[in-house]
């Protein structure tokens, strides 16, 4: 995460997670999956991530929405 600026698990926790997504996902090219927004946002939330992976893109969608997923994972 330090490729985005967050060095701490406390500086994590006081990000948005799908602020975070966009940011890794803008330097990966693109190439993260909902799989791995769902992680992001269950580590932040205390979720297991595979009980929210439908959710949470759905949420990203909304507030990004000119995102477009590569992979459905």
């Amino acid at each position: 995460m330090q490729d985005i600026d967050i060095t701490s698990v406390d500086e994590f926790m006081s990000c948005d997670p799908y602020e975070v997504f966009f940011r890794l996902k803008a330097i990966s090219k693109g190439s993260l999956c909902r799989c791995a927004l769902a992680s992001i946002v269950g580590a932040h939330e205390g979720v297991v991530w595979h009980k929210i992976t439908h959710e949470t893109a759905r949420e990203f969608d909304r507030r990004f929405p000119e995102n477009t997923w590569k992979d459905k994972c």
